[in-house]
């Protein structure tokens, strides 16, 4: 059994209406072209995720704090980056903990710009690669039209999300892409590999990849042992990092710089400021951000969130073992969807991490084909591709204009604000829901956990 895709079967595909999947991939170039053109790591453009990680690496290597000013903004000086400032430490503060920073070790023997253009040749072909195999070559995708497939990768590869993180070499889309890898690869796929593709997702970016252990646990044949092989490298790199910090004596003191980075950042409106709760400048996905936007206390506005998130949770628990009692790979994928939308209201995200989102796409596309859920698919899909687009530079000027917001009823001063937010909301609920549908959405082989493999 493959879950969504395999070489043969995307062949045959290909042939089988090749005017529309001509069109398709004429579509989908024209994306990927404006894509390059957009993000393409040019000298005079600056790259503020990635200088951080990058110069948090070169001080993991050679004995100085990846989590201080001068040491950050030397070590980019002499790799020949200087444009980072002492007003800007508030908004690009280096956040990534030790045992990311060991990932990009092997990138810091280069110049800034040519480690950065390494790392984003790498999370262009990871996003490529994904895309082609979850999209345009997916056989559980045939009946859907291929002019659909290429018209939705045509919108990712214009959207502003996607852009935004490979412009910025954020490890979001490294992340996503392995992910992707673990949850719909070919069951042939076996051994260490997965377990370590989703260690390194993990490592990458915890708060986006964490969440993929409940989905991937129910998945049969080797996903509990995937989960508990990637966990254990987690652990092993983790502690190897920590032990390398605490033997050396400029990096002992990590944690507690660590901490005093988040302390300023949220000093200086980071966190949940008045300033942000009259501003759109900052398009956070998380349900926090969305309740502090009415309440003031912090304390409460977490224990809100926290509760509505512990329902969210449970639901999405009981859902996968209903996944689990009957498995069938588009229940899975549903599951993944449900993982993936609930990831964004959990912690503190931005926008441009909605490309997790990406791990909706295979239910929501096979589900176009499908007149009984074909309404909650395409709803979903606007609410995705919308949330991927929408900015808040693309509202109406007078909205983002102070004497609007005197004028403007407080509901829709609310909708404004958390656009991002309330997307992300509805697009949970909506997947939850679905998870306890009594029919499968869209496929018509519902059988036991394992008996489809055997049959």
């Amino acid at each position: 059994m493959s879950f969504l895709f395999s070489t043969a079967d995307a062949l045959e595909l290909c042939r089988s209406s090749r005017l529309k999947t001509l069109i398709a991939w004429l579509l989908v170039l024209f994306g990927a072209g404006t894509l390059i053109a957009n993000t393409i790591p040019l000298p005079h453009r600056k790259c503020v995720d990635f200088s951080n990680v990058f110069a948090g690496a070169v001080c993991l290597v050679h004995d100085c704090s990846p989590y201080r000013f001068d040491s950050v903004h030397s070590v980019l000086v002499q790799h020949g980056y200087d444009e980072l400032t002492k007003d800007d430490w508030a908004t690009q503060l280096p956040l990534y903990p030790p045992p990311t920073l060991v990932l990009f070790a092997p990138v810091t023997g280069f110049s800034f710009l040519t480690a950065r253009l390494l790392v984003y040749l790498l999370m262009f072909a990871v996003c490529a690669l994904a895309c082609f195999r979850l999209v345009l070559a997916a056989p559980t995708l045939a009946a859907l039209s291929p002019l659909t497939r290429g018209a939705f990768l045509l919108v990712f590869c214009l959207s502003t999300a996607p852009r935004w993180a490979i412009h910025s070499c954020n490890p979001v889309i490294l992340s996503t892409g392995l992910l992707l890898y673990c949850c719909f690869m070919e069951e042939s796929a076996s051994g260490w590999l997965p377990a370590f593709c989703f260690a390194i997702a993990v490592l990458l970016k915890p708060q986006v990849a964490l969440p993929f252990a409940l989905p991937l646990w129910v998945k049969p044949a080797n996903g509990k042992k995937m989960v508990l092989r990637g966990l254990a490298l987690v652990v092993i790199v983790a502690l190897a990092t920590f032990m390398w910090c605490a033997q050396h004596p400029h990096l002992a003191g990590w944690r507690a710089e660590l901490g005093a980075n988040l302390a300023f950042g949220s000093a200086a409106g980071n966190d949940m400021s008045d300033f942000d709760r009259i501003s759109m400048r900052n398009p956070r996905l998380n349900l926090s951000y969305m309740i502090g936007y009415f309440i003031q206390d912090r304390r409460l506005e977490q224990t809100l969130a926290s509760l509505i998130l512990i329902v969210g949770l449970a639901v999405l628990i009981f859902g996968l073992l209903k996944i689990r009692a009957l498995f069938s790979p588009t229940r899975f994928s549903l599951g993944v969807a449900a993982a993936s939308a609930l990831t964004l209201l959990l912690v503190y995200h931005r926008g441009y991490d909605a490309v997790i989102l990406t791990a909706a796409v295979p239910w929501t596309l096979k589900a176009l084909a499908d007149h009984r859920h074909r309404a909650a698919a395409w709803t979903i899909m606007f609410l995705i591709v919308t949330n991927w687009i929408m900015w808040e530079w693309y509202l109406p000027s007078s909205v983002v204009s102070g004497r609007y917001f005197h004028n403007s009823p407080h509901l829709f001063m609310f909708i404004s604000y958390r656009f991002h937010a309330i997307l992300t909301l509805l697009i949970t609920v909506m997947f939850l829901a679905l998870l306890f549908m009594k029919d499968d959405p869209v496929s018509t082989n519902m059988v036991p956990n394992g008996s489809e493999a055997a049959a």
